[in-house]
C-alpha cells in the first residue's frame, strides 16, 4: 500500500504481527461475546484473508509509549 520502501518494510512486520497473535487476541474478545471455537476458527479464517486482500487498505491508530529509567543520584 505505501510507495515508501521503509514503510513498506514496517507494513509487512506489522502484518506479521498481526496474523501471529489474531487468535490469542480473538479466543479472548470470543469468550467475551459467548462465541464458539468453531465460530472464532471461521472468523479468523475470513480476517486472515481479508489482512492479505491488497484491495482493503486497512489503518487503525496506535499509541506507543516508551520510558527510561531515572539516573540515581548519589548523594
Amino acid at each position: 500500500w505505501p510507495h515508501d520502501p521503509k514503510q513498506k518494510e514496517i507494513a509487512r512486520f506489522q502484518q506479521l504481527a498481526v496474523e501471529q497473535d489474531t487468535e490469542g487476541t480473538m479466543m479472548y474478545v470470543a469468550a467475551l461475546a459467548g462465541w464458539s471455537k468453531e465460530e472464532v476458527t471461521v472468523y479468523i479464517a475470513q480476517l486472515r484473508r481479508e489482512f492479505r486482500s491488497k484491495g482493503i487498505h486497512g489503518y487503525y491508530r496506535r499509541k506507543i509509549l516508551w520510558a527510561r529509567k531515572p539516573e540515581t543520584v548519589d548523594g
